[in-house]
């Protein structure tokens, strides 16, 4: 019972400290129910009002790069970027239709779409070639170094200061261990 009691009393001072130093745990953003459009805004005429929402997308891959959004080692997170541009969508949607609101699904992938910069942190990148698509090719980062990971999660914060209090995004995936898709195997 003591150490139940000390165990309470430590959760209380715990939690009353980061009251204090005003660090409050963020509020949850509410889950996306209903159908997304995997392939971003481009939405066939008169199916958008079914729709909850789609997923942002850099490119025809359903997801937005790092090399999209990051041009410098430790910068800013660049501007008019694919989240921007469908933020801006998103809003002017929900604007002008308030009975069927929008949110968006974002999807960061690195892998093949690791900024310049990033591709030889802890070591020489790694040339492949996609065996599903042979005209694909890529030099892919070492995703598993420490370096690479410093880089990363360095981004990762900067992405979540400027978009975490954007209430269009409902739900965020990362995947920086990846090669062409988002996981790390390759299918032959």
């Amino acid at each position: 019972m003591k150490k139940v009691a000390i165990c309470i009393s430590l959760a209380t001072i715990l939690f009353a400290g980061y009251t204090l130093i005003g660090v409050a745990a963020p509020a949850t953003k509410p889950a996306i129910h209903g159908l997304l459009n995997r392939n971003g805004a481009s939405i066939p005429a008169g199916y958008r009002a079914a729709l909850a929402g789609y997923v942002i997308s850099g490119d025809t891959s359903g997801s937005v790069g790092w090399s999209q959004l990051q041009s410098a080692p430790n910068g800013p997170i660049t501007s008019n970027n694919p989240i921007d541009a469908a933020i801006a969508d998103v809003d002017a949607w929900n604007a002008a239709n308030p009975s069927a609101h929008e949110a968006l699904k974002l999807r960061v992938t690195a892998g093949a779409q690791t900024p310049s910069w990033a591709l030889n942190l802890g070591g020489p990148c790694v040339e492949l070639i996609n065996p599903q698509t042979p005209s694909q090719e890529a030099c892919l980062p070492r995703f598993w170094t420490a370096a690479f990971q410093v880089a990363w999660y360095s981004f990762v914060a900067e992405l979540a200061a400027k978009y975490d209090p954007a209430p269009e995004i409902a739900e965020v995936t990362m995947t920086p261990n990846m090669t062409f898709s988002a996981e790390p195997m390759i299918r032959d």
